[in-house]
């Protein structure tokens, strides 16, 4: 593909594109929620399962059935320990989950550094990408134009 024919040769966000697509065809990683779990746990490092439950609005039902697809698919772990009054359980990424995690940012990264540089609406924004932050922090406020 090149200039004679019409087409662009793909660029960054081309790979980037094809990047993500290879990585959404893993059946675990197509639900929006387990992408959220998996995404607040690389951030949090580890998250309670009441935690997890405040952040999806699931039931317990719903939540054990997502945590346990990633679990079964490596990534993340799960520990159940005793506490004053019962269980708790507890989830963290798997490098796995952590190399998933990675892989997601850098195609964000690579179509949206290519999106503030076309889209008008993004030039000269507060900032070109919102900031994530963990959840015991205060969410950012971040609004583009």
């Amino acid at each position: 593909m090149g200039s004679d024919d019409g087409q662009t040769t793909p660029g960054r966000e081309g790979r980037a594109l094809k990047d993500l697509g290879e990585q959404l065809r893993d059946p675990v990683l197509k639900s929006s929620t387990r992408v959220l779990i998996l995404i607040s746990l690389a951030i949090n490092g580890r998250l309670g399962f009441v935690d997890l439950l405040g952040l999806t609005g699931m039931g317990k039902g719903s939540l054990s059935n997502h945590l346990e697809k990633l679990e079964t698919a490596g990534y993340i772990r799960t520990r159940r320990t005793m506490v004053w009054g019962g269980h708790r359980v507890v989830a963290e990424p798997t490098e796995k989950g952590l190399a998933a995690y990675g892989s997601y940012v850098r195609a964000v990264k690579e179509l949206g550094g290519s999106a503030t540089g076309r889209n008008p609406a993004l030039v000269g924004s507060r900032s070109s990408s919102p900031s994530i932050h963990p959840i015991s922090r205060r969410p950012a406020t971040w609004f583009p134009g």
